[in-house]
């Protein structure tokens, strides 16, 4: 098997959410970080054949740096990096381990069961992939802690700033008209997504408000809840 480029950014974008991971037999790929306010799922070209658990996927992909383009071949134990006449192997965790510790033990069934459908929009609007890579460098330029997402005087906007001091930097980029009148809060960490384009809801869902990132371009999508 050889993992695509999406694939591969997919698993980069879930060792920063969780470093504790599962692949589960199939082609969806679904992480939640410990303390449950992001959770993303994926689903990839590659069908895999195992369960397959991680104590870390950042050390597997430190491993996987290490090769061009290789070929990965999964077992029930282990992960063979093979390319020329190099291999390097990797050992399945134990997943009653993994996932019962660090107050972590209902992670794994987070991850399988949660499949959350986008309901009660409030409203809705596009950012494009752009907006996306640009998101963390403004923050760090600006100094800014979150994202304001705000309806005001018929426009839809969104302000990098840090609200508990009010008199900071800000950045603001108007995106579109809107009807709504509103403000919503998110802490700019939570905010791990892979540049696409993205059409984003703002939603209520079963645990409580949430912002949907879903990408237009790839079976990609992302809720980050915020209070």
């Amino acid at each position: 098997m050889i993992l695509s480029k999406h694939t591969m950014n997919v698993l980069k974008n879930f060792s920063t959410i969780n470093p504790n991971f599962i692949i589960e037999p199939g082609n969806r790929l679904a992480t939640v970080s410990n303390s449950k306010n992001i959770f993303v799922e994926a689903y990839v070209e590659e069908e895999f054949p195992f369960e397959f658990v991680f104590y870390d996927l950042t050390d597997f992909l430190t491993n996987f740096s290490l090769f061009d383009n290789p070929d990965i071949e999964f077992t029930e134990s282990q992960i063979y990096i093979r390319e020329n006449n190099n291999v390097a192997t990797f050992g399945c965790g134990e997943k009653d381990v993994v996932f019962n510790s660090n107050n972590n033990a209902k992670v794994l069934d987070y991850i399988r069961e949660r499949k959350d459908k986008i309901e009660d929009i409030y409203t809705q609007f596009s950012l494009s992939e752009s907006y996306i890579s640009q998101l963390k460098k403004r923050g760090n330029i600006m100094n800014g802690s979150h994202l304001v997402i705000e309806g005001k005087n018929g426009k839809l906007s969104t302000i990098i700033t840090k609200p508990s001091e009010p008199n900071t930097n800000k950045f603001i980029t108007e995106i579109c008209d809107t009807d709504k009148e509103f403000s919503i809060s998110i802490k700019l960490d939570n905010i791990k997504l892979i540049p696409e384009n993205y059409e984003v809801y703002i939603a209520k869902s079963k645990g409580g408000n949430a912002c949907f990132f879903v990408a237009k371009g790839v079976e990609l999508r992302y809720l980050v809840s915020f209070h």
